[in-house]
């Protein structure tokens, strides 16, 4: 199916051929072989089947408003292959199922430069042909010279071959490539060869109802079984990656990775906590020193994780992602000509934009005010509970009253401000999702430090100086206030990711299996399921990560065993997310992410600040210093935290964020994809005296790993090419 968009017809459907937007009639659904869903391999095979994306729109009456009419002419006209019918009852909703021709695709992806994985064979094959050999050298690089080279489409007849296919495809366009392209075809501006629909908009609005991928649960199957072996084996990260796209599984890469380096401080801060409830002892001399272990972990951490992200960004072909990535659906600007080719271009004046983002500055700190209050106000109430006030409450119930209003106040607070951060954020009007991402972390992040962690400041630093606990009584209720608040964040996180929307689609799948009399369409059973968005649940899971990761850390003197709650916690909810996202929700539109953005800047935050407030907990709230005088007790704060900062800065030196081994893959990546998609000139290639002259190819980015090929290492990446 090539050039105009189609309709489809099939036997199974023979009545649901829309000829006319106008009359939609009712389909004729096939029965599912299984309605309890215990044995998802064997549903029927139906026409879904050869189909991508499904969309969901409302119908009125049985018909289609103006503006939904509009939508389905739209992708006619475009080229897009589609099949149209109602649902089972009611006329309640029109599904399209889309799928866009390979032409289609072709040409958009060499015109947006989409990296693909190249062909190892070919490549090797190619660069014989032309006189070149790349020595292996697993040594020093464990990739072979042509592995894991990805290279941006090329339509040319040429290049065709170079890209590399699924055993039995007669082209590179796989599953999860089909998806982000169409993805991406859908929401891209039309001047590029795109559609310039706001999908999260519409949804958002109820224009649209549904926009979805078709699960394939032959496959769901296979990910799941793998999946659900995690502690006991690594997660399936490519299979992951392979169907539910780069952003999402990088988002468990990390999870997996944090939980992995959490197992430390989990079994060795056990048997501190064991120590502490052993001797009631909250401000045991041992405990400085599992604050200072923390501290080097962390960073530790950190550290390894740039190397493993920046494997992974080689791996999954986003290496430089992040620079050729495309504008926002909802990105609003002036078109104009392009200020360095001429070309047409959207542009929002930058003043404007400064402008805009002053006022979430001043919107931001008026809400934070507003959180620092209500927590003030929690503790006041406390404060006149208290029977050591005169209250009628003992000292201990009224701090886990405190704690149990405090957590549900973060809960919460951090609900409606996701709503105002989100609006804020797109009034900004950011060209690209990851500019938007950023500037919502950074909101996230601001508001979250103080809802999250302004009762444990004041525990901690100001409650003594009040008179509201003193001391040893101070450190018990912060770990009070630690237990509660990170285990009624974690009971949340639980019942509302997973138990609601299995409760959810339990009853819209039983209304609608009466209805129906059990004849439903894969399609409408898919879109019962919860809906997923990939922006704001990621930013949620990092948000989440976060805040744990500062419970476990800031105050980690208070409650060691945090490490270990938070270790069982993330493997349960490793394999609780991977359950629900094969299970209970739609299949999430694939997206690419090449790090975690500015969440790597946050963690790296908490870790320097958990130094200044566990130095503080031991030298000014535990009583191990009560011995030293107060002017000793202010140069041990400083040396604590300097000699902290210190090391940190070490291990930061001597832990490179990059593997040696990336950077030479990534100067062979250049050089191969220069050679073989842009056709630069051989580095052998002879002047008018007949000499040999230096080719035109440089690796600017990567000079310790070849460097202008007029070096001595000219042979590193090309061997003897003469």
């Amino acid at each position: 199916m090539q050039g105009e968009g189609t309709v489809d017809t099939n036997p199974l459907y023979a009545n649901g051929h829309i000829t006319s937007v106008d009359e939609p009639n009712k389909s004729s659904m096939i029965e599912l072989a299984d309605e309890s869903g215990t044995d998802r391999s064997s549903w029927v095979k139906d026409l879904a089947d050869d189909y991508e994306f499904c969309i969901v729109l409302p119908l009125e009456k049985g018909k289609l408003s103006s503006r939904s009419e509009g939508y389905v002419k739209k992708m006619r006209s475009l080229g897009f292959d589609i099949f149209i019918y109602t649902n089972i009852h009611e006329d309640e909703e029109l599904y399209i199922l889309l799928r866009t021709p390979l032409d289609k695709l072709k040409a958009f992806a060499d015109n947006s430069n989409f990296p693909l994985i190249l062909d190892s064979e070919e490549i090797e094959h190619r660069l014989k042909a032309d006189g070149v050999e790349i020595a292996h050298r697993p040594d020093i690089v464990s990739y072979r010279p042509t592995e894991k080279i990805f290279g941006k489409f090329s339509n040319k007849p040429e290049h065709f071959d170079l890209y590399w296919r699924d055993p039995g495809m007669e082209h590179p366009f796989r599953e999860i490539v089909r998806l982000k392209l169409t993805a991406v075809i859908l929401e891209s501006r039309s001047v590029g060869g795109g559609q310039s629909l706001k999908i999260r908009r519409y949804l958002k609005s109820g224009w649209w109802k549904g926009c979805f991928p078709l699960h394939n649960r032959s496959t769901t199957d296979v990910v799941e079984k793998k999946w659900l072996r995690y502690p006991f084996q690594k997660l399936p990260l490519t299979d992951m990656k392979n169907y539910f796209g780069e952003k999402i599984s990088l988002n468990f890469a990390f999870m997996e990775h944090y939980t992995f380096c959490l197992s430390f401080p989990a079994f060795i801060g056990l048997p501190f906590q064991i120590a502490v409830f052993a001797t009631g002892n909250y401000s045991a001399d041992f405990l400085p020193y599992f604050s200072f272990f923390i501290a080097m972990w962390s960073v530790t951490m950190l550290e390894f994780w740039k190397r493993k992200e920046k494997t992974l960004a080689l791996d999954w072909g986003m290496i430089d992602f992040e620079r050729n990535e495309h504008d926002r659906p909802d990105y609003q600007g002036d078109v104009i000509p392009s200020f360095i080719d001429g070309s047409p271009m959207r542009y929002f004046p930058s003043n404007e934009q400064n402008r805009r983002l002053c006022l979430s500055v001043v919107s931001i700190v008026g809400l934070v005010l507003l959180v620092t209050g209500v927590v003030v106000g929690i503790y006041l109430m406390r404060y006149f509970l208290a029977a050591s006030d005169g209250g009628p409450l003992s000292d201990s119930d009224a701090q886990t009253l405190a704690s149990i209003c405090n957590a549900v106040q973060i809960q919460v607070m951090n609900y409606i401000y996701t709503f105002i951060a989100t609006a804020l954020t797109d009034n900004e009007r950011h060209r690209t999702q990851t500019q938007f991402e950023d500037s919502m972390i950074a909101k996230i992040f601001l508001f979250q430090f103080v809802n999250s962690y302004a009762s444990f400041f004041y525990l901690a630093f100001v409650a003594e100086f009040v008179g509201d606990c003193e001391g040893e009584a101070c450190m018990s209720s912060l770990a009070i206030n630690l237990a509660i608040i990170f285990g009624t964040r974690l009971a949340s996180g639980y019942i509302t990711g997973i138990v609601l929307p299995y409760i959810t689609y339990q009853m819209k799948y039983r209304k609608t299996v009466e209805k129906s009399a059990g004849k439903i369409s894969r399609p409408e059973r898919e879109f019962l399921l919860q809906p997923y968005d990939v922006q704001s649940t990621t930013l949620d899971d990092y948000a989440d990560a976060a805040i744990q990761f500062g419970y476990m850390s800031l105050f980690v003197s208070a409650l060691p065993m945090a490490a270990f709650f938070a270790y069982v916690s993330n493997i349960v909810g490793i394999r609780s997310n991977g359950w629900k996202l094969l299970n209970l929700y739609q299949r999430p539109i694939p997206k690419g992410a090449e790090d975690i953005g500015n969440w790597q800047v946050i963690f790296l935050t908490l870790a320097v600040v958990a130094v200044l407030t566990n130095a503080g907990l031991t030298c000014f709230t535990m009583n191990v210093l009560d011995s030293v005088s107060e002017s000793a007790k202010y140069w041990i704060f400083i040396l604590f935290q300097w000699v902290c900062f210190f090391l940190q800065a070490v291990i930061m030196a001597v832990v490179p964020d990059v593997p040696e081994e990336i950077e030479y893959q990534l100067a062979r990546t250049e050089f191969i994809v220069s050679k073989l998609i842009d056709g630069v000139d051989d580095p052998n290639t002879e002047d008018e005296g007949g000499g040999a002259v230096d080719a035109p190819i440089t690796f600017e980015k990567y000079p310790l790993f070849g460097g202008n090929y007029s070096t001595s290492n000219k042979h590193m990446f090309t061997g003897n090419m003469h």
